[in-house]
C-alpha cells in the first residue's frame, strides 16, 4: 500500500516543489551548473567565489546577466572563455578573477553588451575587444595595471556613459589629444588614485600630526616647486570643437596633478556638476579655471599644497559645497567667496594655518549650513569671532585653534551643533545662545574653563550633549546648579552621563575627583568663600579707578588750597589799600616798592609819617632794615616799627 502511494503522489509532490521553487525565481536547469545559482526571473547566472578556470561550455544562451567574480581565469581565449552562444548577453561581470590578458576576438562578439566589469585584476591595457561593444554604457577598469590607452580605444563609443579608471598607473600628462572624443554622452569619468612611474604618489591617509608640522610640509612644497612641472590640460582629451560634453562629474583625485593648463575645462565642461581634485600636488590654480563651469555645484580640493584661492567663483553661482581642507592657506580673501554668498552651503577650511576669519565677514552667506575651521591657527585677540552674518548655520567646527573667547553665535536660530575643543577659553558669558532656540551639542573640551555659571543655559532649552572634559574646573557652590538642572529641572533634557569624564581641579581636597563625584558624595563641601566673587578684569579695572581717584583728589587739595590762600592775602591786601588814600598815594610816586606778605598798623604809620615829611619818599628798603637804618618814630607812635621784607615793585604803576 505505502508503494502504491509513494507512486501516486510522487510526480504530484515534484510538479509542486517545482512551482514552489520557481516563485522565488530560483530553481535547478539541466542546463544550469551545481556551482552556480540561475534565476530565470531576471535572467542571471552567478558563478562567483568558485574558482573556475575556463568557462563551462553548454551554458544556455537565454540569460542576460553572468557574474564570474572572484574566479581564476589568467587569461581569456576563445577556446576557454567562448561566449559565442550568449548573444542577447547584457551585463558581464569578471571581478578580482586574475585575468592578466584578453585576446583578441574574445569579447568582440558580445556586441549588445551594455555593462562590462572587469576591476581588480591584471591588466596592463584595456581589452582591444571593447572597440566592437558599440553599445557599452558602463564600463569598470578600475585596480588594474593599466599604463596606457590608445587613442582609437573608445573611438565608437557614442553610448558610453560611465567610465571608471580609478588605481592604474596612467600618466594623465601622456593621455592623447582626443582619447575619448566620441564619448560626448558621457557623463561620469572617474580618474583617482593614479601610481604612475614618473612621480611619487601622494598619501591618500595622510596623519593629522603631518600637517600640524608646518616645517615638513613646506619643505615638501619647496622640493615640488623646484622640480620640472609638466601640466594637465584635461579639455585636450575631448578635443570637442563642434559638440557639447554631457559630463556631469569629473574625478581625479589622487593622480600627482601637480599644475592644470590654461582652459583646463572650456566652454564644452558647461554641464559639469561635480568636479574631485582632490589628493594631488597643486600648487596654484589657474585664473579662468571654472570660468565656463556655469553649473558647477560641488568641489574638492582637499589635500593639495594650494597657499592662495585667486578669485575663481565669479561665474559659479550654484556651488553649494567646496572643500578647501588640509592645504598651505595663509589667507582667504572675502572676494573669492563673495560670488557664492547665495549659494554655498557647505564650506570646509580645515587643516591650514589661516591666523584671521575674515573670508565671510563682508557679507551674508543665506544658504551656509555647515562651516569647518578646524586645525588653523585662528586668534581672536581683539574680537571674538562673530558669525552672526551666517543666518542658517547649522555646525560651526572651530576645534584646535588658539581661541581665547566663545564666538558670537546669537540669534542663530538654526544652529544645533558647536565644536569648539581645544582652544583656550576661560570664561562663558552669560548671554552666548540667546537665540540659538534649536542648539543640541556643545563641545568645549580641553579648554582653560575653572566654572560654568547657570545662566548660560538659561535659553538653550534643547541642549542634549555638553561636553567639558579636561578643563581645569572648580568645584564650589557655583556649580552646584548643575545637580538641581540634572535631577530637578526637566526642562534642560541633557542627560547626567555626559559630564561623567569631567574633573575637578581645586580645591585641593577635591582635585582629580569626577565632577559627578563632587556632586554626590560631596556636595555639601561644594561652598564658596564669602568674599564676593569678581572676574578678574572687574578687579583690575577697580584697582585702578581707586588710584586715579586719589591722584585726582590730593592734585584737586593742592589746588584749591593755593588758591584759598591767594585770595585771602589778595583780599586782605586791597582791604588795607583802599583804607589809606595816602598809602596809595605814595605807592603811585615810588615804583620800586615792592611785594609784601603782610603789612602791619605801625607800617603804615611809620609810611604817612614820611610822607608829611619829605616830599620825594626814600627808596624802599629790599632787604632787612639794620638798626641804625631804622627810621625813628615820632613820640605819639603806636608800637615800634616791625622789621618789613621788600622786593622790588613792579615798573608799572599801581
Amino acid at each position: 500500500m505505502a508503494a502504491v502511494l509513494v507512486n501516486v503522489l510522487l510526480p504530484y509532490w515534484m510538479i509542486l516543489s517545482t512551482m514552489h521553487l520557481s516563485s522565488f525565481g530560483y530553481y535547478v536547469m539541466p542546463s544550469c551548473l551545481d556551482v552556480c545559482q540561475c534565476n530565470d526571473i531576471i535572467l542571471r547566472i552567478n558563478c562567483s567565489g568558485t574558482m573556475m578556470q575556463e568557462l563551462p561550455s553548454h551554458l544556455p544562451g537565454e540569460y542576460h546577466s553572468l557574474y564570474f567574480n572572484d574566479n581564476n581565469f589568467t587569461h581569456l581565449t576563445p577556446d576557454n572563455f567562448n561566449l559565442s552562444s550568449l548573444q542577447h548577453l547584457r551585463e558581464l561581470a569578471l571581478v578580482n578573477s586574475g585575468v592578466t590578458s584578453v585576446t583578441n576576438g574574445t569579447l568582440s562578439m558580445l556586441t549588445k553588451l551594455i555593462s562590462l566589469d572587469m576591476s581588480q585584476n591584471l591588466l596592463h591595457t584595456v581589452p582591444y575587444g571593447i572597440s566592437k561593444m558599440t553599445k557599452l554604457q558602463i564600463l569598470d577598469m578600475r585596480s588594474n595595471s593599466i599604463k596606457t590607452i590608445p587613442s582609437e580605444t573608445f573611438l565608437d563609443h557614442n553610448q558610453m556613459r560611465t567610465l571608471f579608471l580609478d588605481g592604474n598607473e596612467i600618466d594623465l600628462t601622456q593621455i592623447e589629444r582626443g582619447t575619448f572624443s566620441s564619448l560626448v554622452k558621457l557623463r561620469k569619468l572617474t580618474m583617482s588614485d593614479m601610481e604612475a612611474a614618473s612621480s611619487p604618489s601622494f598619501n591618500a591617509e595622510v596623519s593629522d600630526d603631518y600637517y600640524d608640522n608646518y616645517n615638513s610640509v613646506s619643505s615638501s612644497y619647496d622640493m615640488m616647486i623646484n622640480q620640472s612641472v609638466q601640466c594637465v590640460n584635461v579639455a585636450s582629451w575631448f578635443d570637442l570643437p563642434k559638440r557639447n560634453l554631457s559630463l556631469l562629474v569629473l574625478t581625479i583625485s589622487n593622480s600627482n596633478i601637480q599644475c592644470l593648463a590654461e582652459s583646463s575645462f572650456n566652454q564644452w565642461f558647461h554641464k559639469l556638476e561635480i568636479l574631485d581634485l582632490s589628493m594631488n600636488q597643486l600648487t596654484s590654480l589657474p585664473d579662468d579655471l571654472f570660468v565656463h563651469l556655469f553649473n558647477l555645484e560641488e568641489v574638492y580640493l582637499q589635500n593639495n599644497f594650494l597657499q592662495h584661492i585667486p578669485a575663481i567663483f565669479a561665474s559659479n553661482s550654484n556651488l553649494r559645497i567646496l572643500n578647501l581642507k588640509r592645504n598651505q592657506l595663509l589667507f582667504l580673501s572675502p572676494e573669492t567667496l563673495y560670488p557664492l554668498s547665495n549659494s554655498l552651503m557647505k564650506l570646509d577650511v580645515s587643516g591650514n594655518y589661516l591666523p584671521v576669519w575674515n573670508a565671510t565677514s563682508l557679507t551674508i552667506f543665506d544658504q551656509l549650513q555647515d562651516l569647518s575651521i578646524q586645525r588653523n591657527m585662528l586668534s581672536d585677540e581683539e574680537e571674538p569671532l562673530n558669525f552672526n552674518n551666517i543666518p542658517y548655520l547649522m555646525y560651526l567646527q572651530l576645534d584646535h585653534n588658539k581661541l581665547r573667547h566663545f564666538p558670537n553665535v546669537r540669534r542663530l536660530g538654526y544652529l544645533k551643533t558647536v565644536k569648539i575643543s581645544y582652544n583656550r577659553i576661560r570664561f562663558l558669558e552669560e548671554d552666548i545662545f540667546q537665540g540659538c532656540y534649536a542648539l543640541e551639542e556643545v563641545y568645549l573640551n580641553s579648554n582653560l574653563l575653572k566654572t560654568i555659571e547657570k545662566s548660560v543655559f538659561h535659553k538653550a532649552k534643547q541642549l542634549r550633549e555638553f561636553q567639558i572634559s579636561d578643563n581645569p574646573l572648580k568645584c564650589d557652590c557655583n556649580v552646584r546648579w548643575l545637580v538641581s538642572v540634572l535631577v530637578e529641572e526637566p526642562e534642560y533634557v541633557f542627560q547626567y552621563d555626559l559630564i561623567t569624564r569631567a574633573t575637578c581641579t581645586s580645591p585641593p581636597y577635591l582635585k582629580d575627583k569626577l565632577l559627578v563625584e563632587a556632586l554626590g558624595d560631596y556636595y555639601p563641601s561644594l561652598i564658596c568663600n564669602s568674599f564676593p566673587k569678581l572676574h578678574h578684569m572687574t578687579w583690575l579695572i577697580a584697582v585702578w579707578l581707586s588710584v586715579l581717584t586719589f591722584v585726582v583728589g590730593c592734585k584737586l587739595y593742592h589746588i584749591f588750597r593755593g588758591s584759598r590762600r591767594n585770595w585771602y592775602i589778595c583780599r586782605k591786601r586791597e582791604r588795607i589799600l583802599e583804607d589809606d588814600q595816602t598809602l596809595i598815594d605814595l605807592l603811585k610816586k615810588n615804583r620800586k616798592f615792592g611785594k609784601y606778605e603782610l603789612v602791619r598798623e605801625s607800617d603804615f604809620e611809620l609810611l604817612r609819617q614820611q610822607s608829611t615829611t619829605s616830599e620825594t619818599p626814600e627808596p624802599m628798603l629790599t632787604s632787612t632794615p639794620s638798626k641804625q637804618d631804622e627810621p625813628k618814630l615820632s613820640p605819639g607812635s603806636p608800637a615800634k616799627l616791625d622789621k618789613v621784607k621788600w622786593n622790588t615793585m613792579p615798573e608799572t604803576p599801581v
